[in-house]
């Protein structure tokens, strides 16, 4: 019951608290949380923002159960995810350019910025996805279609006829 309660308090702080950061009398959770995830944070960086504000303290799961409570939450956030794929795709490119020219250096800032397309590659695969080799469908084919197709391919394999006698002119006039 003590959870329900300090979610419940936390609901409530969180209604105000998007009232006043976009300074709109309207504004929900939602639309605090989704403005946010536009400009690249994530849930677990807006639960550690909170939690430094909140007196009772925040974290992710609370956040998101919060959140995803929502009417629509899943919809509006997800296209809020789609939004900041161009964001991290900037950042991407900021880690690499401010770099420092040292091998560490360099292999952390690729690595962090692999991370970051890695995330816009999944969050919006339409513009930053990569092709896959194989477009596999509901009417793909099965490895066991595959060898199928291989094996009606082989030519069958006709046995070795025994040479039959030869028989040389010769013979043939001796034998009768």
């Amino acid at each position: 019951m003590a959870g329900r309660q300090k979610e419940k308090r936390l609901r409530i702080w969180l209604e105000q608290h998007a009232k006043d950061e976009l300074e709109n009398p309207h504004a929900t959770i939602l639309d605090w949380a989704c403005e946010r995830i536009e400009g690249g944070a994530t849930i677990q960086s807006l639960a550690a923002e909170l939690n430094d504000r909140y007196p009772d303290g925040v974290n992710r799961v609370m956040l998101h159960r919060i959140l995803h409570k929502l009417e629509n939450a899943d919809e509006r956030i997800a296209h809020a995810r789609r939004r900041a794929a161009p964001i991290l795709v900037e950042e991407a490119q900021e880690i690499l350019d401010n770099a420092e020219p040292q091998r560490d250096e360099l292999a952390k800032a690729k690595l962090t910025a692999d991370i970051r397309l890695w995330q816009a590659e999944r969050l919006d695969r339409g513009t930053y996805g990569r092709e896959p080799l194989v477009q596999l469908t509901q009417n793909s084919l099965t490895i066991s279609d595959l060898h199928l197709d291989a094996l009606a391919r082989i030519r069958p394999i006709e046995p070795e006829r025994p040479a039959l006698p030869s028989s040389s002119p010769a013979e043939a006039r001796s034998a009768s």
